[in-house]
C-alpha cells in the first residue's frame, strides 16, 4: 500500500515539473499594439500564418483580433489612435492586414482590406515583448506597415 501511495505521488510530481516545463510551448506571450497613421478608421486586424504558395489563407485569416466593447462589438480605431489587440502571438511569422471604413458618395458603407507587404517575422522576438504596428495610409498610399519590437 505504501508503495503504491509513493508511486502515485512519484507520478504526480513528474507530471507537474513537466506540464511547469512545457507550459510555455504553445503559449502566445507577444503583445501587439495597432497605430492608426491613416486617412480613415481601422475597422478590422488579421493576423494570421501565411499560407504556402498558391494556396489560400486559413480559417484564423478570418478572425477580426480587434478589441472589443462591453456588447461584444469591434472598437474601432481611429485615426492617430492606437489599440493594444487582446490576443496573444508566439515566435512565428505572421502576415497582418487590415481593413479601412469609409463612406461611398452615396453614404454606403465601404471596407478597404490592405494586406502588408513583409511578413511579420516574430521568431527572435523576446517572450513578453510588445509588437508596434503602424499603418499609415493616405490618398497617395494605399497602406504602408511598419513593425516595431519594444522588448520587456
Amino acid at each position: 500500500m505504501d508503495i503504491r501511495i509513493f508511486r502515485m505521488a512519484l507520478v504526480m510530481t513528474a507530471a507537474f515539473t513537466g506540464m511547469a516545463v512545457l507550459s510555455g510551448c504553445g503559449v502566445g506571450t507577444i503583445k501587439m499594439k495597432v497605430v492608426n497613421n491613416g486617412d480613415l478608421p481601422i475597422t478590422g486586424v488579421q493576423v494570421y500564418d501565411p499560407p504556402a504558395q498558391g494556396e489560400v489563407p486559413g480559417p484564423d485569416a478570418e478572425i477580426n483580433r480587434m478589441p472589443l466593447d462591453g456588447a461584444g462589438y469591434t472598437r474601432p480605431i481611429a485615426v492617430d489612435d492606437a489599440a493594444v489587440l487582446p490576443w496573444f502571438f508566439q515566435n512565428r511569422v505572421y502576415r497582418v492586414s487590415v481593413t479601412f471604413f469609409r463612406q461611398d458618395p452615396q453614404g454606403a458603407p465601404v471596407f478597404e482590406t490592405v494586406v502588408a507587404a513583409n511578413d511579420l517575422d516574430l521568431r527572435a522576438v523576446r517572450r513578453g515583448s510588445t509588437v508596434t504596428v503602424t499603418v499609415t495610409r493616405g490618398a497617395n498610399n494605399p497602406g504602408t506597415f511598419t513593425y516595431q519590437v519594444q522588448n520587456p
